[in-house]
């Protein structure tokens, strides 16, 4: 193990190093320890300490074990610093020949790529939104993750270790000059201990140098860079300008992305002992739920088709990589949907179409394909939903999804024929619809293993909320699904209801969402807060503080010059007794339960203060601190506001000396609206966070005309 000790002091010091391994129970395994060390003043130096240990507990996908490393240095007998470094044993191998291997067994990459964002909180995660995600794609049958494209934060990759996901950390840009190498160090220096991480990505799609003699020397320079930091992980590049030449020719592990730009297999055949995979492929434009393609509403009908000649489909992309036992495996474009990019579309749809989940973690159909063939665990799933209300004995696109031998589908008893499974591929019928039952059965060496079922539902009577688990011992945040149902139970898939929501006990929503990509509703509900400043103040000299008509809201004050225009020295001072100053201040609609809050500065040594012709304070005296004033609704309107000041001036006692000119600003804060969301395609997603006090926490969720649901959070480990 590699420690890093840096000496803060102005002295030289002595120091010991004790290094102690922990099994996952907390009982030290082995340990060992550096006397007698010394380092120079205001110096740093590494210091390498070899623990044995023996017949370890290997980290992988299924079981991934992981050890602490506690790190003691001593100075003088006392603990000067100690420091915790979680960690797995494991080996992982590239092969150009056979693919991936982890612990000496060969895996296939069934990976996605992912931004760090999610519906309600953006990228702002809480550690148990993390391990959400991450189950959520394991559940799909992933195994690996790419972060797209920037270092993730730490607490994905701790997520990633404890749940047993690969993941290529990505650099954000390439380059060799001094803040490229230090940012890549940094990262590399960062993560290295995380097992989860497989391999190094050093860019993406840096289309400038791709092909070219200087990429090629950029991308040997870094990878020899990471080398020397980290030899245990392989370094790779995700290319997408076309595969020959420059990076392509020199990177450790080939990254493609997508079969539409390039040659991949002549690229292999030249590069015959360069591992490879697929570092984005597989593009399908997909709404959640919706199955007919609307270009006005900018909806995607959620079939896996090929969107355009360069891209390729989920189903194509894997079909290449998985028949290609050379590569190690694929990425696929993207796990979640995420802001930006919303291809093919524009504003307003704001958020991407890639997904194989949409931005709230809701699935769509494609994570049924993946199911299918990423996982061992039998799959039958049936698309579409079957309200087609208008479209009766019109032809329906019905699609299913599985790993069985055989699906024979059934509509309202009646079959509609058995179909053989491709391996790796899915089957289709054309259905005239009609309402009711339509069923899949799935046959498994000619048994009956599998039903999946899809049935038209009434309009939606009730609500209902779930809570999905969590896997991990985060308590930060808790994930629920609201949904409506009809009479019979049955959830619908065309709901659109406005639902309300309203939490008690000590936690609070932090994020509301529901996976429209076009949608433009609030995903937060907090306070607002504005400030408005007393602008183009005037000021007319006065005999005395007496009130006059000059206070008045609407008092013509055209002829007044500006405000502090004249130089304020005592000379100043023995010709001006007081002076009236008059600004506005612009409000925008102030709510009725609004507080508005007008922090006054002082401009005088004694003033008496109005707003709209209404006395706040009378001959008050300079203040430092200035003063507050609490106002009615009722004393402010929308637009053009009057403040009124009569004071004696401040003076300067030197020339040098600032006297304030700033007659302070009015502040609205209005509270958060009720939080809400409308339902897209029968579903919406709250996501709840804890105060940290003891107590019950409930959540109910309510729309008008359906019958409203609540539940008990819970945020104990799952």
């Amino acid at each position: 193990a590699i420690v890093k000790v840096k000496n803060d002091a102005l002295l030289p010091g002595s120091f010991s190093i004790t290094q102690s391994i922990e099994d996952a129970g907390g009982y030290t395994i082995a340990t060992n320890k550096l006397d007698n060390l010394q380092l120079n003043a205001l110096h740093e130096k590494e210091f390498n300490v070899t623990i044995p240990v023996t017949k370890p507990k290997l980290w992988d996908l299924e079981s991934p074990y992981l050890y602490k490393l506690v790190t003691t240095i001593t100075q003088d007998g006392k603990i000067a610093d100690q420091y915790e470094t979680s960690f797995g044993i494991r080996t992982i191998r590239f092969d150009a020949n056979e693919g991936f291997f982890l612990n000496g067994k060969h895996v296939k990459i069934k990976g996605t790529n992912n931004h760090q964002d999610h519906a309600g909180v953006g990228s702002a995660l809480p550690d148990a939104l993390q391990y959400f995600r991450i189950s959520t794609l394991k559940a799909m049958g992933s195994n690996a993750y790419r972060c797209s494209h920037h270092p993730p934060t730490p607490e994905l990759l701790d997520a990633c270790d404890r749940l047993g996901m690969l993941v290529i950390d990505e650099n954000r840009l390439m380059g060799i000059n001094a803040v490229h190498l230090d940012d890549l160090k940094k990262l590399l220096e960062r993560d290295r201990n995380h097992p989860s991480i497989i391999s190094w990505s050093i860019g993406n799609e840096e289309w400038g140098i791709e092909n070219s003699i200087t990429g090629a020397r950029i991308a040997k320079t870094m990878e020899t860079f990471v080398k020397n930091l980290d030899t245990t992980r392989a370094v790779t590049a995700a290319v997408s300008g076309g595969f020959k030449s420059g990076i392509s020719d020199v990177i450790e592990v080939m990254g493609y992305n997508y079969l539409g730009n390039g040659d991949i297999d002549d690229h292999h055949k030249h590069f015959l002992n360069q591992p490879g995979m697929g570092t984005e492929e597989g593009s399908t434009f997909a709404t959640r739920g919706i199955y007919f393609t609307d270009n006005e509403k900018h909806y995607a009908a959620a079939y896996d088709k090929k969107p355009r000649p360069s891209f390729y489909s989920i189903e194509e992309g894997w079909k290449f990589y998985a028949a290609r036992p050379y590569f190690a495996g694929m990425f696929i474009w993207t796990g979640f949907d995420y802001r930006g990019e919303p291809t093919p579309y524009g504003w307003p749809s704001v958020t991407s179409y890639f997904g194989m989940m949409d931005l709230c973690g809701f699935p769509k159909d494609n994570v049924f394909y993946l199911r299918s063939w990423w996982s061992d665990k039998p799959v039958l799933h049936l698309l579409p939903h079957w309200n087609w209300a208008g479209r009766e004995g019109q032809p329906i696109a019905v699609w299913a999804y599985s790993n069985c031998d055989e699906v024979e589908l059934f509509l309202n008893k009646k079959s509609l024929g058995k179909k053989t499974m491709e391996k790796n591929g899915h089957l289709e019928w054309q259905v005239s619809y009609a309402p009711g039952t339509l069923e899949a059965v799935g046959y498994k060496n000619g048994q009956k293993i599998l039903t999946d079922v899809v049935k038209t539902t009434a309009a939606a009577t009730q609500l209902g909320i779930t809570q999905n688990a969590i896997k991990t011992g985060k308590t930060d945040a808790a994930v629920l699904t609201v949904f409506a149902s009809d009479i019979k139970g049955l959830k619908v898939p065309v709901a659109g209801n406005d639902v309300n929501f309203n939490i008690t006990g000590p936690a609070r929503i932090i994020g509301v969402g529901n996976g429209d990509p076009t949608s433009l509703e609030n995903e937060r509900f907090i306070e607002s807060i504005a400030i408005k400043k007393v602008e183009l103040l005037k000021e007319l000299p006065v005999e005395d503080l007496t009130a006059g008509a000059e206070t008045a809201v609407n008092f013509d004050d055209s002829s007044w010059g500006r405000a502090f225009k004249d130089d304020r020295t005592q000379e100043f001072g023995k010709k001006t007794k007081a002076l009236i100053y008059r600004g506005t201040v612009d409000l925008p609609v102030v709510e009725k339960n609004a507080k508005i809050t007008f922090f006054y500065k002082s401009i005088g040594k004694l003033q008496s203060i109005y707003v709209n012709g209404k006395e706040l304070g009378k001959d008050l005296v300079q203040s430092k601190k200035g003063y507050e004033f609490i106002l009615d609704a009722g004393d402010v309107k929308m637009g053009k506001n009057t403040v009124a000041v009569i004071a004696t001036p401040l003076l300067k006692n030197q020339s040098w000396d600032v006297i304030n000119t700033d007659a302070g600003a009015f502040q609205i804060l209005t509270p958060a609206a009720q939080w809400k969301r409308k339902l897209f395609n029968g579903l919406a997603q709250v996501i709840v966070q804890p105060t940290g006090q003891p107590g019950e926490v409930t959540l109910t969720a309510a729309s008008a005309g359906l019958k409203s649901s609540s539940i008990k959070v819970n945020f104990n480990s799952n």
